[in-house]
């Protein structure tokens, strides 16, 4: 039965021969970790994701089921995942404020060139929805992640919960 289980998802945003791994465990509904992603992120793409110095790896840790139908939506194109996240960042005061969200989601996946189909098979997709909260859950367990974001760099040396700024990772990052 345990073979039935699916891996949880992980996105990968930089180069994978990074010798620094940022694990960062966000929810796409969090405002925390929306800032991160639309103010710090794009401060340490030149100098750290783009270099090849880090990568970070994003893993789903949703706080409601909005979030993890979110995730299952940035899941339905991992090849467009990056985009996926960056855009529900961008419009999170919109759908995670409607109680029609996964209108919301479904509009977002057909703006992104998904067809109509592909988006309901994957917000409908129960053993990918089991795979990102058992993730979750192991996250909490194994790792105490119990705030959104946290990060826990190369494996444990440092481990950093709340919204962190450029500033603040760059300090972290440089050490090692």
């Amino acid at each position: 039965m345990a073979a039935d289980k699916a891996a949880a998802p992980t996105v990968t945003i930089g180069k994978t021969t990074a010798a620094i791994t940022v694990d960062e465990y966000a929810s796409l509904g969090c405002p925390h970790c929306a800032d991160f992603h639309l103010n710090t992120m794009p401060q340490l793409k030149t100098p750290y994701l783009d270099s090849g110095k880090v990568k970070i790896v994003y893993h789903f840790f949703p706080l409601d089921k909005a979030s993890t139908d979110a995730a299952l939506l940035v899941e339905c194109a991992p090849e467009q995942a990056e985009n996926i996240i960056t855009l529900l960042y961008r419009q999170q005061a919109d759908w995670t404020r409607d109680s029609n969200y996964q209108g919301k989601l479904r509009s977002y996946g057909a703006m992104l060139g998904l067809p109509e189909k592909k988006i309901e098979a994957c917000l409908n997709d129960t053993k990918m929805r089991d795979a990102i909260l058992q993730g979750r859950v192991d996250a909490n367990k194994n790792l105490q992640i119990n705030a959104t974001p946290t990060f826990i760099i190369n494996g444990g040396a440092s481990h950093l919960e709340g919204f962190q700024t450029f500033d603040q990772m760059a300090a972290v990052l440089n050490k090692l």
